[in-house]
């Protein structure tokens, strides 16, 4: 009887566990997808918009709290990413605003964004990886 009501407890602190990632995870991914919502696909029009949406991301992931070390791992390397992609946006969008706009440099520091882009991208599948329970 006794070992029942201790599997019992570490059956509940398990399942206590497991709602708490769930818990963390979705406030995470909620921030992640309406923020998210906000940073249109990046055009030559509209890099400054792209760049200032994911600075604004970038901040917003600064504020969601998690207490899963695992977590926190991937908020902080989520809103770094974000930022660095800002950072290359805004980049292009001032070699492109530049008088005598060298289109070389565009197209490297359009290259570059993209580059962050695919590195965001790999980063976003690990968190859905770590979210919906894969290690």
């Amino acid at each position: 009887m006794r070992w029942i009501r201790t599997a019992a407890l570490v059956a509940a602190g398990v399942l206590a566990g497991c709602e708490n990632r769930v818990d963390e995870c979705n406030k995470l991914i909620r921030v992640i997808n309406t923020e998210g919502a906000n940073v249109k696909p990046a055009t030559d029009e509209n890099l400054k918009e792209v760049a200032d949406a994911l600075d604004a991301l970038a901040k917003k992931m600064e504020a969601v709290q998690v207490s899963i070390p695992e977590l926190k791992k991937y908020r902080d390397q989520y809103r770094d990413s974000v930022a660095d992609m800002g950072k290359k946006a805004h980049a292009a969008a001032d070699a492109k605003a530049e008088a005598n706009a060298d289109p070389q440099k565009i197209t490297d520091a359009k290259t570059a964004y993209n580059a962050a882009v695919e590195q965001n991208n790999k980063l976003t599948a690990d968190i859905n990886g770590f979210c919906g329970g894969k290690p």
